[in-house]
């Protein structure tokens, strides 16, 4: 039976070199439209997808029920004519953290350029695509859904259309989350900070703890977690500043000429925060269209592609 989708690789200026020694070759997943091989001089428009914390890219192409199963979502949406044919575009962005953390640094490599630039420009060139920001559409799902709003915020320019789905790095009260993993897990991370413990024995929340820490606390002269420890309330304080809520005031301008739809489910423990985060985006002068459903984090997915990729179409043809 024949893949969903087509593999492609590409090598990173943007990631090589980094300081955790992950791979800078990176694979992404191609969903092609049914016309593509048939309608050989039509360019289309473009989604990247972006997998959140934990997740993959060959996750979106799921067919069993009540998971994401994009191809699945796209043909039916097709047929029943509530989106018109583009190319999705799903890297796969697992590193030795179990996650990129989506920031620009030493550590990790600079992802928010390997989205805007070796991505975009490796896929532009491959496939026959429709060119510019206003033919790209950016969306992700938890942490990939912070790498939405983080590329929108710091690297304006290359994307005109965004969906963020149930972002998670929405406020300072996260950082009592984040004490309390540092707490029940502080003698594991002392053990790996040491190197007495090697980091693939983590687990994914230790992974994740510490991707955080490698955006707010970095250190390059800490192998291997290559960040500091939380010592005093400074630190944490450091790290409650890269909320989004925090960035709005410095770099919320970024957004405003950009259309943007967030969603968050009424059982998501930061449900009401990102209600607040909507309302802070409106104040500022960033309209943001606001989804509501029933649902948790991660029960939801495969049934927002519903309306995710038809939001995403009308933008990308609205520009046309």
């Amino acid at each position: 039976m024949s893949l969903p989708y087509h593999h492609f690789r590409l090598h990173s200026p943007a990631l090589a070199g980094n300081l955790l020694q992950d791979n800078p070759v990176r694979e992404a997943l191609i969903y092609l439209p049914p016309s593509y091989h048939k309608q050989s001089d039509r360019c289309y428009p473009v989604v990247y997808l972006l997998h959140g914390f934990g997740g993959t890219a060959k996750g979106w192409f799921s067919e069993q029920q009540g998971e994401p199963s994009l191809h699945l979502t796209m043909a039916q949406l097709i047929a029943t004519k509530q989106v018109e044919e583009m190319i999705i575009v799903v890297p796969e962005n697992s590193t030795r953290f179990t996650c990129t953390g989506y920031n620009n640094n030493d550590v990790q490599g600079h992802w928010l350029d390997f989205i805007c630039h070796d991505l975009v420009n490796a896929i532009e060139a491959e496939y026959r695509c429709l060119g510019g920001a206003k033919h790209r559409a950016l969306m992700g799902h938890s942490s990939g859904a912070d790498a939405v709003l983080k590329t929108l915020f710091y690297k304006p320019g290359f994307f005109q259309h965004a969906f963020a789905m149930s972002p998670a790095n929405l406020h300072n009260d996260s950082i009592t989350f984040f004490k309390q993993l540092f707490n029940d897990n502080h003698t594991t991370l002392m053990q790996a900070a040491q190197g007495e413990l090697a980091i693939e024995q983590l687990d994914v929340w230790q992974h994740l703890l510490i991707c955080r820490l490698q955006a707010a606390l970095p250190d390059v002269n800490k192998p291997p977690l290559y960040c500091r420890l939380p010592e005093q309330e400074s630190d944490w304080l450091q790290l409650a500043n890269t909320a989004f809520n925090c960035v709005i005031p410095t770099h919320g301008q970024h957004l405003k000429d950009v259309n943007i739809a967030i969603d968050i489910g009424s059982q998501e423990d930061t449900h009401q925060s990102c209600l607040n985060l909507v309302k802070q985006f409106n104040q500022s002068g960033v309209a943001i269209e606001l989804f509501e459903f029933d649902g948790g984090h991660v029960d939801h997915m495969g049934k927002s592609l519903a309306y995710v990729l038809p939001w995403l179409s009308r933008a990308l043809t609205s520009t046309d």
